[in-house]
């Protein structure tokens, strides 16, 4: 660190797990000369993930709201007719409340007033509907769409930086599957001549390899039909042929895959969850399963009495 800055963000880091850091200085020979050490235990910041964290609680403890409970407000999240897919959600962050982009258009709102601090297009052409939810994460919001991948700043909606694709090749498009972002790294769905894949970005600003696509998974033979999940340094996701498979979060290198059965989807409604050691899938099937996380073999199966 240069001797001005006055602190270190690390965005690669695990929600819950303690990290220590030692702050090491150096005289003009080299000599190095611990100056001290920290610990720290990082708290989700943001909506990094479908349904905000691991346990899938879709609640920011940042947002206050106070009894009576009651209808405050509402609004028509549509855009020239077009409304919003009914398994995305909406992301609420700091009081900021971002509504499922419809066709071309993201909007950010006051959670407790619904006023419209921003609105914003896909800064492209829209040809096919949006059917993903925006992951928040360090003051940006990640939007994946048939045209690309748009990141804007959150407090303006102004563009940072975006990745524009091909009718052969995109994100986002009418399958939901939304991004993620998991230590400093973006993981979504995308599809490519046909071909689905599992794919990384580096979204970590200090990083050297900013922006760029760290790995594609391969295997995926039909679409992601929903979002990942992450943890302990492990990537999962579903295909729409009911596979649950687990990959390197680093290296894209697939770990294992569980076979699920044919009548099992995952969608935004229908998610897996990733909390070591376990995996947890939900199915159209109406079955509750647990999987390992180290190897895939199967935990438990509980039927919960109808179509989940």
């Amino acid at each position: 660190l240069p001797p001005t800055t006055p602190g270190f963000t690390d965005v690669r880091v695990e929600n819950g797990v303690t990290y220590t850091y030692v702050l090491v200085g150096a005289d003009a020979l080299g000599a190095e000369t611990v100056q001290g050490t920290a610990t720290a235990t990082p708290l989700i910041r943001g909506w990094p993930m479908f349904q905000r964290s691991a346990l899938h609680d879709a609640y920011d403890p940042s947002t206050n709201i106070q009894p009576p409970l009651g209808e405050r407000w509402r609004a028509t999240v549509k855009l020239n007719g077009v409304g919003a897919y009914p398994l995305q959600t909406a992301v609420v962050v700091s009081g900021t409340l971002w509504t499922p982009p419809t066709m071309d258009d993201t909007q950010a709102r006051r959670a407790t007033t619904g006023e419209v601090l921003w609105q914003a297009g896909r800064t492209v052409t829209a040809t096919a509907d949006t059917r993903t939810t925006a992951a928040v994460h360090h003051g940006k919001v990640y939007l994946a769409h048939p045209e690309g991948l748009t990141v804007r700043w959150a407090d303006t909606g102004v563009v940072d930086w975006q990745l524009q694709t091909n009718s052969t090749a995109n994100f986002g498009d009418s399958n939901p599957g939304s991004p993620i972002v998991y230590k400093g790294v973006l993981y979504a769905p995308f599809r490519t001549s046909g071909d689905w894949r599992l794919v990384a970005i580096d979204v970590d600003p200090s990083s050297t390899t900013y922006q760029m696509i760290l790995w594609e998974s391969t295997g995926l033979v039909d679409r992601a039909y929903g979002t990942p999940a992450a943890a302990s340094d492990r990537v999962y996701i579903v295909d729409f042929e009911g596979r649950l498979r687990a990959y390197d979060a680093a290296t894209g290198a697939t770990l294992w895959q569980q076979t699920l059965g044919s009548q099992v989807e995952t969608t935004e409604a229908l998610s897996l969850a990733a909390m070591p050691p376990a995996v947890l899938v939900t199915g159209t099937d109406g079955n509750l399963r647990a999987f390992s996380a180290a190897d895939g073999h199967s935990l438990w199966t509980v039927f919960t009495g109808s179509r989940l």
